[in-house]
């Protein structure tokens, strides 16, 4: 990962390609000011570096199983990343947009991945960087699908209406996945985002109403979300299930099924 970050950063200053500002003006608006992306691409990221520095701790190695599980897509992701700057520089809109869809599928797996074991096995703490690193994907990817259709005239979208459309795709995929998980991270990352598009645009502008109707809807479901999250009841493992839970996380290659293993067994103790 330090690796590609390094890239990243030495190819922005050293190559000749179009600059990614030139790029963005030229296939359209980004929606999300630039500060908001670059805030939250320094966020993802030292939230990713905490947690490496969390996993290899050397009191966590004995139940690095979830760690170990999350190494491959993580360091896909950075790779890609890498493949990314390349190809939006260089114009290369389509491959691009692919490039971003990879990388939130990746993210989603790692984010589904953590919410089966945290809370419960491991710390729910755990769950944020992987949700804000999707929150942070997905608002990529609806950015370069907009940049797509334009550079392919299919359809040809007004400023309006693509603005608009990227404000409701925001507050739908952010209500199912903080619905569906209980998670509060992925849909504020989505409610910043919608808040930054106010911000940037004057107050009498048609899209800062929309903007913050958007961001107050998307405020009530993140808050729905933690209410859920805080009455949802701890599941109850018993001393039987935590000793198991120890010895899977120690040598089994997959433990996430004993999260949903009876309380009881018929095994002799």
């Amino acid at each position: 990962m330090l690796a590609n970050v390094a890239f990243i950063v030495d190819y922005a200053k050293l190559s000749s390609a179009t600059p990614v500002a030139e790029v963005i003006a030229k296939y359209g608006n980004a929606f999300v000011p630039k500060f908001f992306a670059q805030g939250l691409g320094g966020l993802v990221v030292a939230a990713l570096a905490l947690f490496a520095l969390y996993a290899l701790w050397p009191r966590r190695r004995r139940r690095a199983v979830i760690y170990d599980r999350l190494v491959v897509p993580l360091a896909l992701t950075s790779t890609l990343a890498s493949a990314w700057l390349v190809a939006y520089r260089h114009e290369w809109i389509a491959l691009s947009t692919a490039l971003v869809a990879a990388m939130m599928i990746l993210a989603g797996v790692m984010f589904v991945r953590v919410t089966r074991v945290a809370p419960g096995a491991h710390s729910r703490w755990l769950r944020v960087p992987f949700a804000l690193l999707f929150g942070a994907l997905t608002i990529a990817l609806l950015v370069a699908i907009t940049q797509w259709l334009r550079a392919e005239g299919l359809p040809a979208l007004m400023p309006e209406d693509a603005s608009v459309a990227f404000l409701i795709l925001a507050v739908a995929v952010g209500g199912m996945v903080a619905l569906c998980y209980t998670d509060i991270v992925y849909p504020f990352v989505m409610a910043l985002a919608i808040g930054a598009i106010f911000v940037a645009n004057p107050a009498e502008h048609p899209l800062a109403s929309y903007a913050l109707v958007a961001g107050v809807g998307m405020l009530l479901i993140t808050g729905l979300a933690g209410i859920a999250d805080v009455w949802q009841p701890e599941p109850d493992l018993g001393k039987t299930t935590r000793r198991r839970l120890r010895v899977a996380d120690d040598d089994a290659p997959d433990p996430d099924w004993l999260l949903l293993e009876p309380t009881t067994s018929m095994h002799p103790r």
